[in-house]
């Protein structure tokens, strides 16, 4: 019933599976990744512990229990199985390949709203095993060709991508395909052909998210904000539970200069995917710059705690540091400012910027020895910028 997308038919038949066998972990297992598909979170991710509870070292049910918690928002969670699941002897090539798939998909979601880290190098290289694992253990190359390909996208080596993902379009006549074509040509700045790929889906199945989502960012591209706007209100009529269609309407409102709504729909996408850091970054973006400084500070902690639990880029955790820093300071409390600048500039020592803000810190904290050290550096850093030589005079 799954493989013929008769979701509800599947969920009722692994129900009854359950209760004949509540202690047989994969059928907990499949029966977690039905609910998550449609949309029961909380009772996907109650089944999947439930399953890992009948069976711990099954790697199967681990692979489909990842597979759960990515799909709702558990992604420190998930990434931890799936490390689990790639690194062991007994897991079977379809888990393997369960595993990048999962992980290829969420990163191709993200990339939707944020190309630049769509796919974070932890995510890259365990997927790379993944397909690597599921190869060696007889997984034919036609079966992880796609996935291959998908993936050479996300990591913009686009040219080599297209033509394979073309023939199996072909082939397979797969939405999924069409939406990473539409990606692919997106990435490559063809519009045209990008927007045609999307279509094809939409003129097949109208109700398709991804490429309603495909063709928002194509005409956001395009300078035509109508077409954006309508793509993602029809979007969101469709999928009002959708958070990244939430966060997508509400960069494209702050874009119009529409504040108050952004606010709300980003502040909704929030809600809808609480662990997404970008997203607590923007909206702290959005409350700092209107008159909500306290909601500001609180998004920009969660920013930073998000994306230091999740590993992501030292560049961007930095980003984070130096933004939440900037509110301590706004909020008058210059120990905590100086403690996060110290703590991006470790990260990212780059930014004279940041070393100036640092030494304002350390001179209302009363240490002048230390911003005058910090002042040094913003002018070896910036060695045209006038304000590091004021500073330290």
């Amino acid at each position: 019933c799954r493989q013929l997308g008769q979701t509800q038919g599947a969920l009722k038949a692994l129900r009854q599976a359950v209760t004949l066998a509540p202690d047989h972990g994969v059928y907990r297992a499949v029966l977690a990744l039905t609910l998550s598909e449609l949309g029961d979170r909380a009772a996907a991710v109650d089944e999947a512990n439930r399953a890992l509870a009948a069976a711990p070292t099954d790697m199967t049910v681990l692979g489909h229990t990842g597979v759960v918690l990515l799909q709702c928002e558990r992604r420190a969670e998930a990434l931890s199985a799936f490390n689990r699941v790639v690194d062991s002897a007994d897991t079977e090539a379809a888990t393997h390949l369960a595993v990048a798939k999962a992980l290829i998909r969420a990163a191709e979601l993200r990339c939707l709203y944020s190309e630049q880290h769509a796919q974070p190098d932890r995510e890259r290289k365990l997927v790379a095993h993944a397909l690597q694992q599921a190869g060696q253990l007889g997984l034919s190359a036609d079966a992880v060709q796609e996935w291959l390909a998908r993936t050479q996208i996300l990591a913009g080596d686009i040219q080599p991508a297209i033509p394979t993902l073309e023939a199996i379009g072909i082939q397979t006549q797969s939405p999924e395909i069409y939406c990473a074509l539409a990606s692919a040509h997106y990435q490559a700045g063809d519009y045209l052909q990008a927007q045609q790929a999307a279509r094809w889906v939409l003129d097949r199945r109208p109700q398709h998210l991804p490429a309603l989502l495909q063709l928002s960012r194509i005409a956001a591209a395009q300078d035509d904000p109508d077409a954006q706007m309508s793509a993602l209100e029809r979007a969101a009529a469709l999928s009002p539970e959708d958070a990244i269609t939430h966060f997508m309407l509400g960069q494209a409102l702050l874009s119009r200069r529409d504040y108050d709504p952004a606010k709300t729909a980003i502040a909704r996408a929030v809600q809808l995917a609480p662990g997404r850091a970008a997203w607590h970054f923007s909206l702290g973006e959005v409350c700092r710059d209107g008159d909500g400084p306290d909601a500001a500070l609180s998004h920009f902690q969660t920013a930073a705690h998000l994306a230091a639990e999740q590993r992501l880029s030292a560049q961007l955790i930095a980003k984070y540091r130096a933004a939440l820093a900037r509110a301590y300071a706004a909020d008058g409390d210059d120990a905590a400012a100086r403690e996060q600048y110290e703590a991006a500039l470790q990260l990212d020592n780059t930014q004279s910027e940041w070393m100036l803000e640092a030494a304002q810190a350390c001179m209302h904290a009363g240490d002048s020895a230390a911003a005058i050290q910090r002042f040094e550096q913003a002018a070896q850093a910036s060695p045209h910028g006038i304000e590091p030589l004021v500073g330290g005079l």
